[in-house]
C-alpha cells in the first residue's frame, strides 16, 4: 500500500513538471562537419513543445565572456520524425571568431511571447587552421 502511495505520488509530480516546461528536449548535438570545415552543425530534437514560439541559439567561444545570438529559428522549420521534431542549423561563420583550438559553447533557449526559457546547451572543441584564418583575412580586404 505504501509503495502504491509512493508510486502515485511520484508520478503526479513527473506530469506536473513535464506539464510545466515549455520543451522537452530528447538531444541536442553540435558537430563539426568535416575536419577541414569551418562550420558547425547544430541540432536539437524535441519531443514537446508547448507555447512556443521560437528557439534562440546563442554562441560564446571560451574567452569570451557574453554570449552572443546567432539565429532565432521558426518551429516552421523543424521536421516531424521518430523521436520529435528535429530542428538544425548550420553556425557558418565560427573561423571568424576563433584564432586557436577553444571550446565553442552553444546555448538554446525557448522563446514564448518574447520570453526565454533555458533549454540545454552544449559545446564542441573547434579547432580553425592557418589556412582558414588566412584565406578569411584575404577575402574581408576585399569586402
Amino acid at each position: 500500500m505504501k509503495k502504491n502511495y509512493i508510486f502515485a505520488l511520484f508520478l503526479t509530480f513527473s506530469m506536473l513538471a513535464m506539464a510545466a516546461s515549455d520543451v522537452v528536449l530528447v538531444r541536442f548535438n553540435a558537430q563539426i562537419q568535416g575536419s577541414a570545415s569551418n562550420e558547425i552543425n547544430l541540432t536539437w530534437i524535441v519531443s514537446q513543445e508547448h507555447d512556443v514560439d521560437s528557439y534562440i541559439l546563442k554562441r560564446k567561444m571560451s574567452h569570451q565572456s557574453e554570449f552572443v545570438e546567432l539565429a532565432n529559428v521558426q518551429l516552421t522549420t523543424g521536421r516531424d520524425e521518430i523521436d520529435g521534431k528535429v530542428y538544425s542549423f548550420l553556425d557558418k561563420n565560427v573561423y571568424k571568431q576563433n584564432s586557436a583550438a577553444e571550446p565553442v559553447i552553444y546555448t538554446l533557449y525557448s522563446s514564448s511571447g518574447g520570453n526565454l526559457s533555458y533549454v540545454a546547451q552544449v559545446d564542441v572543441n573547434y579547432t580553425t587552421t592557418t589556412v582558414r584564418r588566412t584565406w578569411g583575412s584575404i577575402k574581408a580586404m576585399f569586402q
